[in-house]
């Protein structure tokens, strides 16, 4: 008798993950696309790490859903956006290269609304927000409290 809700309940989990949020490829018009240098990390109105720490991270995202990572940072993969001490500076820039899509759905439970976000192919997922030339990225879900700044190339 508990199996039957709990069979119900885990159907519609599978049910809302797979078709709950909107993805899609970028459009050719897409704000990401073009190519991205990070500028800071910050935490609040704090900067906890800039560029004149040497560390070199640049995003290029094309109109074909491709970004290509250039990063002489060490990091964990599943951060591959986000700057954070401890860092170590490679004497050599790494390149990484995967698929990317936007989407839109909920952060539960900080906020019900659908809100946008940055997911590349095997390195995570990542709140943004795109302000004229600004791209602000985050981890999931809140766009907060440490928020990485890249300034979009001319």
């Amino acid at each position: 008798m508990v199996q039957q809700p709990l069979r119900l309940f885990f159907l519609v989990a599978l049910s809302w993950s797979l078709f709950g949020c909107k993805k899609s490829p970028p459009p050719a018009n897409s704000p990401f696309v073009g190519t991205w240098t990070w500028l800071q990390t910050r935490e609040g109105i704090n900067t906890l790490v800039d560029q004149s720490s040497g560390i070199m991270k640049r995003l290029t995202f094309t109109a074909s859903g491709m970004c290509t990572i250039t990063h002489n940072d060490s990091i964990a993969s599943n951060v591959l956006l986000m700057v954070l001490s401890p860092y170590v500076i490679k004497a050599d820039p790494v390149i990484n290269t995967a698929s990317y899509q936007v989407s839109s759905h909920p952060a539960l439970p900080c906020d019900p609304d659908a809100l946008p976000f940055l997911t590349i192919q095997n390195f995570g997922s990542y709140q943004y927000k795109i302000v004229s030339d600004t791209l602000f990225i985050s981890w999931s879900p809140c766009l907060a409290p440490v928020i990485n700044v890249y300034i979009k190339n001319p």
